[in-house]
């Protein structure tokens, strides 16, 4: 079984891919449940919706600064030095 390197600054870089596509379609199926019901007339559970909403919120990005494993996703560019420029 192979093992990870853990860095301390993995926090800064993003969440596997997999979980950030999850995150944004439990997201836009939340939001999309919480606007009909509103407009079904469910306005006496807003409260409730909010809460549901914020929740939701708060674990997927606490699970988002959890899973994020330090990787990176996209090659950095850097730009020519001066000297390979040949005009």
């Amino acid at each position: 079984m192979a093992t990870t390197k853990i860095s301390k600054d993995g926090y800064k870089k993003p969440a596997p891919r997999w979980f950030r596509l999850t995150k944004k379609l439990l997201s836009l199926t939340l939001n999309t449940v919480i606007t009909a019901l509103l407009i079904l007339g469910y306005t006496n559970d807003s409260l409730i919706l909010l809460f549901i909403k914020l929740g939701e919120s708060y674990l997927m990005n606490l699970f988002d600064t959890i899973l994020s494993n330090g990787e990176e996703y996209v090659t950095p560019y850097s730009a020519p030095k001066d000297d390979e420029i040949k005009n």
